[in-house]
């Protein structure tokens, strides 16, 4: 059995699985999976997006978070132009955004 804050997660539906990953977990993946179209800023914002927060507190909170990694110069710039390290801190940023509590 896997729980997360008591619950059992194989018991839960797809849409509440959804919502447990989003308030419970920070996803980094190997390839960033950063979403082209978006700028780092927007790729940031996404998981607060999921949540429900109104665009201009993710903004502001998304907006932190770049402060925090150093890359707010950035924040208006796509995945493809930004290095590879800075991509790697965007997907950082979006793992983080959402205060995940572990």
């Amino acid at each position: 059995m896997y729980q997360v804050d008591g619950r059992n997660v194989f018991s839960l539906s797809p849409t509440q699985l959804s919502k447990v990953r989003n308030q419970y977990f920070g996803f980094i993946f190997q390839d960033f999976s950063l979403i082209p179209e978006y700028t780092a800023l927007e790729n940031i914002q996404l998981p607060l997006f999921y949540r429900g927060l109104s665009g201009r507190r993710s903004r502001s909170q998304a907006a932190g978070m770049l402060e925090r990694l150093g890359l707010e110069k950035h924040a208006k710039k796509y995945p493809s132009q930004l290095s590879g390290g800075q991509q790697q801190r965007v997907a950082i940023a979006r793992a983080l955004v959402t205060d995940p509590p572990a």
